[in-house]
């Protein structure tokens, strides 16, 4: 991943701003902004082959599985 900013801090909310102007995604972490790399067939695969095998093996304990485009924040 590529940084876009070298010394500079954001905000939660001017980070919110960034992603709705731009075309591309970004990891947020403590202040810094960082570009994601666009999806790639082996990435997806992967990531498809993970997300069914979690389903099926939690399916009925009350959890959700997402594969990509949910914001989260971990505290």
């Amino acid at each position: 991943m590529e940084q876009i900013a070298t010394t500079r801090r954001y905000t939660v909310e001017e980070y919110f701003a960034l992603e709705e102007a731009s075309e591309e995604r970004h990891l947020f972490y403590r202040g810094e902004v960082f570009a994601m790399s666009g999806g790639v067939d082996g990435h997806n695969l992967t990531v498809s082959n993970c997300v069914m095998s979690l389903r099926n093996s939690l399916r009925g304990k009350g959890c959700r599985v997402y594969a990509e485009n949910v914001r989260l924040a971990v505290l």
